[in-house]
């Protein structure tokens, strides 16, 4: 791990300071392939021995409600004309860039370590139920970043009025709030825990507490053409899940995943109905689908190109 310094206001002067500070580190460690993955403030260095990759993981060239979108259109589609090979993290992703010129891309997902999210001792399950006073409850989780792409208030909503109705249902908020209660082991009146973030080893036993996964996403472009990591990690998990229905999850088609039209009224149905009539069930061979994201799988068209390039320098 190497740190440089770096800029970021006032934006064209910082953006010239960032790429000379890179380009002066990528020539004195005589390093010939740069992956960058930035898409605001640190472009390529200027060098013409260098192999550039550019990697798309968000939606960052369509309308947004960032303030400073235009201005990162401008920067990601200038970074992907100038590099010589551009991956993407979804197919819904690469059908965006192919409209803005940008062909062709590598798909190059998320991925995950299936044994992580499979291997949560059964103890280690019941002491976090216990501590969290959720023992005999359905639990249903939503995990990661919740910032203003995630409907949070839809799933409570939907949990609270299962509650009045007298069903054990209870919800884990785990991960950064942004806007919103990040309180550790913090709960209120209707059921809704909210842990706030948690180290990256303790994230698997999170999924492992489940009965149900629940993605709640706002209808974006940036959420409509992402590929969520969480969907592998249920997976991983065994755990089935309810996701908004996006344009990238309807292509997937996940074994695991149901997708629930966006409203408090539908949610709360279709869990009141898993909860009351117990019809989740796992399929052993749905594993493979998994096993097709480890890691290595995931990364094999980067270390390809990575092989490629070093063998001719």
């Amino acid at each position: 791990m190497v740190s440089l310094p770096y800029a970021l206001l006032p934006y064209k002067p910082c953006v010239a300071f960032n790429r000379w500070q890179i380009g002066r580190f990528v020539a004195r460690a005589n390093i010939s392939y740069v992956i960058n993955g930035n898409a605001l403030h640190f472009p390529f260095p200027e060098s013409k021995v260098i192999y550039k990759a550019y990697d798309v993981i968000d939606d960052q060239i369509s309308p947004s409600c960032v303030k400073a979108w235009p201005k990162i259109r401008r920067f990601s589609l200038a970074e992907m004309r100038g590099a010589d090979e551009v991956y993407c993290i979804s197919c819904s992703l690469i059908e965006r860039l192919s409209e803005e010129g940008i062909s062709p891309v590598v798909l190059m997902p998320n991925g995950v370590t299936c044994a992580d999210y499979r291997n949560v001792p059964q103890s280690e399950i019941e002491r976090c139920r216990d501590r969290l006073g959720i023992r005999g409850q359905f639990v249903i989780t939503a995990i990661g970043s919740h910032s203003w792409w995630v409907d949070l208030e839809l799933l409570s909503d939907a949990v609270r009025r299962l509650r009045t109705k007298g069903l054990p249902v209870v919800l884990v908020v785990v991960g950064p709030v942004v806007g919103g209660s990040n309180g550790h082991d913090r709960h209120d009146s209707d059921g809704i825990l909210f842990i706030g973030p948690v180290p990256r080893k303790e994230v698997p036993l999170y999924y492992a507490i489940s009965d149900l996964g629940a993605m709640p996403m706002r209808i974006d472009p940036f959420t409509d053409n992402c590929h969520p990591i969480k969907v592998l990690e249920y997976g991983a998990c065994r755990k089935h899940m309810i996701a908004t229905p996006l344009k990238e999850l309807k292509k997937l088609r996940f074994p695991h995943v149901e997708l629930v039209t966006p409203s408090v009224d539908a949610w709360a149905e279709r869990i009141e109905s898993i909860v009351t009539h117990d019809t989740l069930r796992w399929q052993p061979d749905w594993d493979a689908v998994f096993d097709r994201y480890e890691w290595p799988n995931v990364l094999q068209p980067l270390t390809q190109s990575v092989l490629n390039v070093v063998s001719r320098s």
